[in-house]
């Protein structure tokens, strides 16, 4: 038996579901791009409080480890695979 023909209405509803699912996404993006280089900076900008310690802690150690993990890999993979050991 030969397949049916798709009708022009299950053609066109296959082929706008992918430019539906990434229309939604660039708008999203887009719209923080728009607010990020085009808008003039608020009201907030200019009250902005510094970092509390414990803040600028949680944000600088996860940087310095990963900029670590990038320039001395070999330690951190030594390190893992002493502690995969310990587990078995």
């Amino acid at each position: 038996m030969a397949p049916r023909a798709q009708s022009s209405v299950q053609r066109i509803r296959q082929h706008d579901c992918p430019l539906v699912s990434s229309a939604v996404p660039a708008c999203y993006y887009l719209r923080i791009l728009v607010v990020m280089y085009v808008k003039e900076p608020g009201q907030a900008t200019v009250n902005a409080e510094p970092l509390s310690p414990g803040l600028s802690l949680a944000l600088t150690l996860p940087s310095v480890g990963r900029l670590a993990q990038g320039i001395f890999p070999s330690w951190v993979l030594g390190f893992v695979g002493n502690s995969s050991n310990l587990v078995k």
